[in-house]
């Protein structure tokens, strides 16, 4: 028997013809696919056997593709890797892309699937993968003729015989090239399952096909739920091929911990008590803080990258629902087209959105017909209470009829004074602060009046932060302070401005950040909360000894985000920076509140 071998053919075409955009990922996912495969601790492909190919032509890529399958042995390996453009016929055939291929002339110069399937069926090689990063490619499965297989005695080596295509997306989607990467998605998240051995499901030290498909495919949906990876086997065999040793190192071990004490759908450490377990898990496994949170932040990314394409879409829903309501139906398929290609977001995930949104906007269209018949029940409840106060005066007291029309506007204007009375119960007799709550009685925002009275910026910092976690009676976040309460929230706001002569408050904030396109870092530039010059840049946002609590500070620069964030120990957030979801927030209820 001869000696095995792994041999692969990697393909990045980010160059077109007319008529197809260009990419810019591609021929860096094939650098990065290349890395991890020719590495003898990881992939363990010879560099020999390792073919890289950067934007080839129509012959090229055919003569490489079939050197490929027909010059190994029944006991290789053979892994066939595309990144380009992915196109579709009527009949739902795949055609993976050339430099030559154009828009109208993708048939004739683009590499049909078929041509891929014919070389795999008749290949020795009992090992096959093929993994496909473009659009459509779940389309690789038509056609696709089963084969048998005939074992061999490799499988301690290379793990079991079959043939297996892993795809970026289904056969009706399109694939994510991301904005801020440098790397596709999909292809992202295969490499990271190998090089830091997140996706060793059993911590034995191998990487299977079976295992790296499901690890990038969670890792891609909880980016872009929408995005449906697959995997395609002939004959059920294929999952178990062995693609990749893996470092099982206190890197590796923390990582896989980490998974179970995170919440997902949240983006965040499940609890304090689980930030505690991890924190005495680094240490045990000699991991320094830094390096430990860098791990914990690297695995609720993908979370925290949907959870903001989910606050860019209600941002976005909501300005439309301001404009004009309902939408149009040309709005709705707009809008449901940029959520699945450019946001990757789920229906029920936006359906929810939606319905919030919606009902948001239907009680405050119906808020203005709500207050006249409230209005008019108080006016006959006034009415009532007179006639009642007539009729018992004349049982009490009888008097003449001009007697009584002589007290009546006495009772009329005794009835006024306590409408009025009730309508300025908010109110203080200090002019116009208006101290009052929402949930609490009495002068409620006293103490922060006095503290912004005598500019004791920082104490009042502090104070406000008490004062909105108070009425909330719990820790805020992104999802809580959009129930906030309007009067607490403006009364608040109004006393920060009034007392600051303009230069600090919510309103303040609100001006600045839409001033900054809802940029979160450059509002914290603008607003001094973070340095653009510091790197790493998850280093560049200040800590509380940075904070300039006088009136030297610029504008907007307090109230910080104290009520969010506990300098020196927080729960659910690392810094201030990671504050930005709940900062929105705030923003947009400061927004809704002042309407």
């Amino acid at each position: 028997m001869s000696e095995s071998k792994k041999s692969a053919l990697l393909i990045g075409v980010s160059e077109y013809g007319e008529g197809l955009n260009a990419l810019s990922a591609p021929p860096m996912d094939v650098v990065a696919m290349k890395q991890v495969l020719g590495n003898s601790d990881l992939g363990g492909f010879s560099s020999a056997n390792i073919k890289v190919l950067i934007n080839p032509d129509l012959a090229e890529m055919r003569e490489n593709i079939e050197d490929l399958f027909t010059r190994s042995s029944k006991q290789d390996l053979v892994l066939l890797y595309f990144s380009g453009h992915g196109i579709t016929d009527d009949n739902n055939r795949l055609y993976l892309t050339s430099r030559n291929t154009s828009k109208i002339r993708y048939r004739s110069r683009s590499v049909p699937a078929s041509f891929i399937q014919n070389l795999s069926d008749d290949t020795h090689a009992k090992r096959q993968v093929i993994i496909l990063d473009c659009c459509y490619s779940g389309a690789f499965a038509e056609g696709w003729q089963r084969k048998g297989n005939a074992k061999v005695e490799l499988e301690r080596e290379l793990g079991k015989e079959g043939r297996v295509v892993l795809t970026s997306s289904s056969s009706t989607q399109v694939s994510f090239q991301q904005e801020d990467a440098e790397l596709s998605l999909y292809t992202q998240y295969l490499i990271e399952g190998i090089e830091v051995g997140a996706a060793d499901e059993d911590q034995d030290g191998i990487v299977t096909v079976r295992e790296l498909h499901n690890y990038a495919k969670k890792k891609v949906q909880a980016v872009k739920p929408n995005m449906k990876p697959d995997i395609i086997v002939a004959n059920d065999e294929g999952y178990d091929i062995f693609l990749s040793k893996v470092k099982i190192d206190a890197e590796s071990k923390f990582r896989t911990l980490v998974e179970n004490y995170i919440n997902h759908e949240l983006g965040e450490i499940h609890s304090h008590r689980s930030q505690e377990i991890l924190d005495k898990h680094a240490r045990v496994l000699g991991l320094a803080v830094g390096h430990s949170q860098a791990i914990i932040a690297s695995v609720l990314e993908p979370t925290r990258r949907r959870l903001k394409n989910l606050e860019r879409y209600r941002q976005e829903y909501e300005a439309e629902v301001q404009k004009h309501y309902p939408l149009s139906e040309a709005t709705l398929t707009e809008m449901k087209d940029w959520q699945q290609e450019i946001l990757g977001l789920a229906d029920g995930d936006v359906a929810k959105i939606q319905n919030e949104v919606n009902s948001a906007k239907e009680s405050q269209i119906a808020k203005p017909k709500q207050d006249l018949e409230l209005r008019r029940a108080k006016a006959e409840h006034q009415h009532q209470a007179i006639e009642q106060q007539e009729e018992q005066l004349k049982r009490e007291r009888p008097e003449t009829e001009a007697q009584f029309q002589q007290k009546e506007p006495e009772l009329e204007q005794q009835m006024a004074l306590e409408q009025q009375k009730q309508t300025m119960s908010g109110l203080e007799e200090n002019g116009q602060d208006d101290l009052s709550s929402e949930r609490f009685r009495g002068k409620y925002l006293a103490k922060l009046r006095d503290l912004l009275v005598a500019k004791d910026w920082k104490a009042a910092d502090q104070e406000t932060a008490e004062r909105m976690k108070e009425v909330m009676g719990e820790t805020l976040d992104e999802k809580i302070i959009r129930r906030f309460p309007c009067r607490d929230l403006l009364n608040i706001d109004r006393l920060w401005m009034k007392y600051s002569g303009g230069k600090f408050g919510f309103t303040v904030q609100h001006a600045i950040w839409e001033s900054c396109n809802k940029d979160w870092n450059k509002f914290g530039t603008t607003v001094n909360w973070r340095d653009p010059n510091s790197w790493p840049k998850t280093l560049s946002w200040y800590i509380e000894s940075k904070y300039t609590f006088s009136n030297k500070a610029v504008k907007g620069h307090l109230p910080t985000m104290r009520a969010f964030f506990v300098f020196g120990f927080a729960i659910k957030l690392q810094s201030v920076g990671e504050c930005e979801l709940e900062f929105a927030a705030l923003m947009s209820r400061v927004k809704d509140c002042s309407k």
